[in-house]
């Protein structure tokens, strides 16, 4: 049996604004977060 690839779905405008919302705060705000978007995250499932 194969893997399937994943299924994506569009964000609720809202949903998207407090997403990125919360993703521009990371960066500027929480020191510990710096870098998040560099991690390789291929493995997760």
């Amino acid at each position: 049996m194969t893997e399937q690839p994943p299924t994506y779905r569009r964000f609720h405008p809202i949903v998207a604004d407090a997403y990125t919302a919360v993703h521009k705060w990371l960066e500027v705000t929480v020191k510990d977060a710096h870098g998040y978007k560099d991690l390789d995250y291929s493995n997760l499932k």
